[in-house]
């Protein structure tokens, strides 16, 4: 979990406690903007790089009694990657973040999307197969599960 936040009085004063996200494990960093600087209003969230909470709301105490908005799309990946694409600009310009789109890897996840890749084998479900290699491509991968995922792709996708 990551956060980008500017570093103004109102999200000083009226913001959550953000310790609390990093005692969970997320980073929190304030972003410096100085007064010409152009800044983004939308606001947005991206869950599970599959759902986009984006609007005009600012996440703060005292915005629940103000009139903003916020969407939500669910299943929406191709829309989670844009957004996610351009928090890593912000968190590059604002912070110094890498600017890479691949997310660090996860074994439980990676070995959680193999199993399943494993299950739609035996079922001939190649379609499926394929959503899963998207999926684990999002991620730096170690050079074994690169070799799987090529092997799928090479002799399991064809099949289509």
């Amino acid at each position: 979990m990551k956060l980008l936040l500017a570093q103004d009085d109102i999200n000083r004063d009226y913001g959550p406690d953000f310790s609390i996200l990093e005692r969970a494990g997320g980073e929190f960093t304030w972003v410096h903007i100085g007064v010409s600087d152009n800044i983004m209003h939308n606001k947005f969230c991206v869950i599970d790089d599959c759902t986009v909470i984006t609007g005009s709301y600012n996440w703060t105490n005292r915005a629940n009694s103000n009139h903003e908005n916020i969407t939500v799309h669910w299943d929406a990946e191709d829309l989670a990657s844009m957004f996610i694409d351009e928090f890593n600009r912000l968190n590059a310009l604002y912070s110094g973040g890498t600017t890479s789109t691949l997310k660090q890897f996860d074994y439980a996840k990676i070995a959680s999307r193999l199993q399943l890749i494993k299950f739609h084998l035996s079922l001939n479900e190649f379609e499926e197969i394929e959503a899963q290699i998207k999926k684990i491509r999002k991620f730096e991968l170690i050079e074994d599960v690169e070799e799987i995922l090529t092997l799928l792709e090479n002799h399991f996708i064809q099949m289509l």
